[in-house]
């Protein structure tokens, strides 16, 4: 009968601590509901449990204030964001982009406003932008912002770029301005023929000349050049303008292409070249110049019929010292 006793009593114990514990763990669900009434659903035990029923400091800052749901309010922060300094893009790539709260993180955004953004805003994305449209060039501060599953929006980290679409990069203005103040020695050798009211007639002859580059268009890609001519017939030099459209490739190599009118002679000339120099420290040492395919030329006869000439086209050159050109200084336009 003793020993009886003794296993009911000991059963009543275990079994009022086995109550006990499932009511004390019964117990956080109760604020847990109160707390996702309030902030939403997207939380667990953990935001105020190591172990049910161990408190965290957050647990334990909820129970000091008399289980108040307002004094553990979420508060989501951007920890980090950064982007490029610069950029030759309007599309800035966004290089870090975190936030934390006490609840998930539902929402990033990347702004130009110091404006905090609504919980309801439009642009909100699930995981951390990569990138940022701008639109347009310029100097923008951008504003990193982050919400919670409480619609809780962040105050902002904000980091600075300068986009500017014209520079670095093949083509740009910053790697083509090593041609502005150069100097080509070239020599072109023409086979073709011209059809015109006159029938068909040869043209062909052959030049030395020397090219000057003197100003880099980067809106337009456009490298500005004048060519200069000795006519030993008339014992002097003439010259004209003849512009290199930037086509592709790198700032070292690169295709171009030429295509001059002549208002007074009523003529169209064009054709295509290759460019290609070598540099040490930024500084030019060496360039050549040569020509790809053919010519042609639409101009006007003498009597006024349409006369289009076109045939080979051979043009070569090396970059040429200032000091060893010799038109004269007078003569030379830009």
């Amino acid at each position: 009968m003793r020993e009886k006793v003794r296993f009911t009593l000991l059963a009543m114990v275990l079994t009022l601590g086995i109550f006990g514990i499932v009511h004390t763990a019964n117990a956080n669900p109760t604020y847990l509901s109160q707390f996702n009434s309030t902030y939403g659903t997207s939380v667990s035990c953990t935001f105020c449990h190591t172990t049910p029923p161990t408190l965290n400091s957050t647990g334990t800052q909820f129970k000091n204030s008399g289980f108040n749901v307002a004094s553990i309010a979420p508060v989501p922060a951007v920890t980090a964001f950064s982007i490029p300094a610069t950029s030759t893009s309007l599309t800035v790539p966004i290089t870090t982009f975190t936030a934390t709260d006490n609840v998930p993180i539902t929402g990033y955004l990347v702004t130009e406003s110091t404006t905090p953004p609504s919980a309801s805003a439009s642009g909100w994305s699930a995981a951390p932008p990569t990138s940022y449209i701008s639109a347009t060039e310029g100097t923008k501060t951008l504003y990193a912002w982050a919400k919670d599953s409480a619609s809780v929006v962040s105050n902002s980290l904000s980091a600075s770029v300068t986009i500017s679409t014209a520079s670095p990069g093949p083509g740009s203005s910053a790697g083509m301005t090593i041609w502005v103040g150069q100097w080509f020695k070239l020599a072109a050798k023409i086979t073709g023929s011209c059809s015109g009211s006159s029938g068909i007639v040869s043209d062909s002859g052959s030049y030395v000349g020397y090219l000057k580059l003197w100003e880099w268009d980067p809106n337009n890609k456009i490298l500005q050049g004048d060519l200069y001519e000795y006519d030993t017939a008339t014992a002097q030099w003439s010259s004209q303008s003849l512009p290199l459209l930037f086509i592709g490739g790198s700032d070292l190599d690169f295709l171009c292409q030429s295509q001059v009118t002549d208002n007074a002679a009523n003529s169209t000339e064009g054709f295509t070249a290759r460019i290609v120099g070598k540099e040490t420290a930024g500084i030019l040492k060496s360039a050549t110049f040569k020509s790809l395919g053919g010519y042609y030329i639409d101009a006007l006869d003498q009597s006024g019929a349409i006369a289009n000439c076109a045939g080979a086209l051979k043009i070569t050159g090396a970059l040429i010292a200032e000091s060893k050109v010799p038109v004269p200084i007078e003569v030379i336009l830009h």
